[in-house]
């Protein structure tokens, strides 16, 4: 006749299923979800490292926004937007970088940003390549509020993998479109 499990040896068990499949299940999530991609960790950690190399430079940053500043005689559509920086029309400035998943290594759209309040932002809203959807859009946010507010961004703290997750659906609507919605 089998011997019955002790009540000990039965919570034992449970605890240990119930460990595997909460191990397994976070693995499975962070291995087939996009979003938590190899690629895209390593993408968005280079992508950190090299915004705090940018923030600790301050005559870059300063050159950078008197370049985007000086382009509005020659560019007044794109004066705003650089290839690391965008600056808005009151000053406030955010150091970027981001991937767009029409680029040859595939990665899930990513924008990572520190703005000149001293928060880490990210985004998933799809910018594209070289932030083209910002030229498309034209309109210069007036603060960094409304350009976190107008393309999705959510605040993070480094080196946390939070930033790795959505933020954006297409179809929601976004910079111009939802300027013009939330103006008071």
């Amino acid at each position: 006749m089998p011997r019955l499990l002790s009540k000990r040896a039965l919570l034992l068990s449970l605890a240990i299923i119930t460990l595997s499949a909460a191990y397994l299940a976070f693995h499975v999530r962070h291995t087939l979800d996009p979003l938590y991609a190899p690629a895209r960790i390593q993408w968005k950690d280079r992508a950190i490292s090299l915004i705090q190399q940018r923030a600790a430079d301050r005559a870059w940053i300063a050159a950078q926004t008197a370049q985007l500043q000086a382009r509005s005689a020659t560019r007044p559509y794109a004066n705003w937007i650089g290839d690391e920086v965008l600056l808005m029309k009151n000053g406030d400035w955010i150091i970027c970088q981001n991937i767009c998943r029409k680029q040859p290594s595939h990665i899930e759209d990513l924008f990572i940003g520190l703005g000149s309040d001293g928060r880490w932002y990210y985004s998933t809203f799809h910018f594209c390549v070289h932030k083209v959807t910002l030229f498309n859009e034209g309109t210069q946010p007036d603060t960094l509020l409304q350009f976190a507010d107008g393309y999705s961004l959510r605040p993070f703290t480094p080196p946390s993998n939070d930033c790795l997750q959505s933020t954006w659906s297409p179809g929601l609507p976004y910079g111009v479109d939802y300027f013009k919605n939330t103006k008071p």
